[in-house]
């Protein structure tokens, strides 16, 4: 599974998500893929933020559809 990043903002978009580039207090989750930094991991740590893969993603709707 290779999805883009900007192919995957269009299809959370398109399901209702706010897409942002930073981590706040009123974010749900991140996503995170191979290369992301220890301060956006520990920033969404600190706020209590679900992290996710976006293989997370991938293999829960595939369950969801099934």
């Amino acid at each position: 599974m290779t999805q883009s990043r900007s192919d995957m903002t269009t299809q959370a978009e398109s399901l209702g998500a706010v897409v942002q580039s930073g981590v706040t207090k009123t974010t749900t989750y991140l996503v995170i893929g191979e290369n992301v930094g220890a301060t956006k991991i520990n920033s969404a740590k600190a706020k209590g933020v679900e992290i996710i893969t976006k293989h997370d993603i991938y293999f829960d709707a595939k369950r969801d559809n099934a």
